[in-house]
This record gives C-alpha cells, sequence and structure tokens, in this order.
C-alpha cells in the first residue's frame, strides 16, 4: 500500500484529480488485489479528494464553479472505485476494524481529521 500522499508525489508537480485518478487506475491494473491508498471508504477518498480540489470550486466572482464540483464528484468516484475495484476482503476488513477502534478511541468523525493522512 502507498499512503495516499506518496500517489500524489507520483503524480508529478501538478497534482489534479484527474492526473491522481489515472494514477490509481494504472496501479489497479498492476497489483489488481493489493490495497493502493489504505481508504476503503467513500468518505475517506471524498475527504482526500475535496483537500486536492477545494480551491478550484469557486468562480472569480465567487459563486460556485458547478463544473469543477461535478469533476471533484467523477474523479473521487474513480479513485474509491479503482481502489475499491477487486480489492482483497481482508484489506476492507482491515480497513473496518480500523475505523471502529478510532471511532470507539477518538471521535466518531476521526476520518475528517487531516493528521491521520500524513
Amino acid at each position: 500500500m502507498i499512503p495516499f500522499h506518496g500517489i500524489l508525489n507520483l503524480c508529478g508537480d501538478r497534482v489534479t484529480l484527474r492526473r491522481t485518478a489515472k494514477r490509481i487506475g494504472q496501479m489497479r491494473e498492476k497489483i489488481p488485489e493489493e490495497d493502493m491508498i489504505g481508504l476503503c471508504s467513500e468518505k475517506a477518498v471524498m475527504k482526500i479528494c475535496a483537500l486536492l480540489s477545494a480551491g478550484e470550486w469557486r468562480n472569480g466572482d465567487g459563486t460556485v464553479d458547478r463544473e469543477a464540483i461535478e469533476e471533484f464528484l467523477t474523479q473521487a468516484k474513480r479513485i474509491y472505485e479503482a481502489q475499491m475495484d477487486g480489492i482483497l476482503q481482508n484489506c476492507v476488513e482491515r480497513f473496518r476494524k480500523t475505523d471502529e477502534y478510532y471511532t470507539q478511541y477518538v471521535a466518531e468523525d476521526w476520518m475528517y481529521d487531516l493528521e491521520h493522512y500524513g
């Protein structure tokens, strides 16, 4: 597994969700059953993806850029689907147990605390 921030480093100088989704898709082809990013939850993937793209969600006049939000949702979905496609069940189970532990001992919304993502 490569931590999500490690995958971002593989994407080069200009990190975009589109490039990140493409890179994760390429990785899935090479390692079909492995946990690639350590996130087996739609919410966790969306949180990380939001960090990359939230600055693009507004137009210069402050209005919401619907195309940028659509791009965010599309690429976050691609990343999540590439992560989950063919992943071994024990990887999903490990994430579920980690989630249960942090929910019990840290907080219910631990997944949204950025310190857990390197």
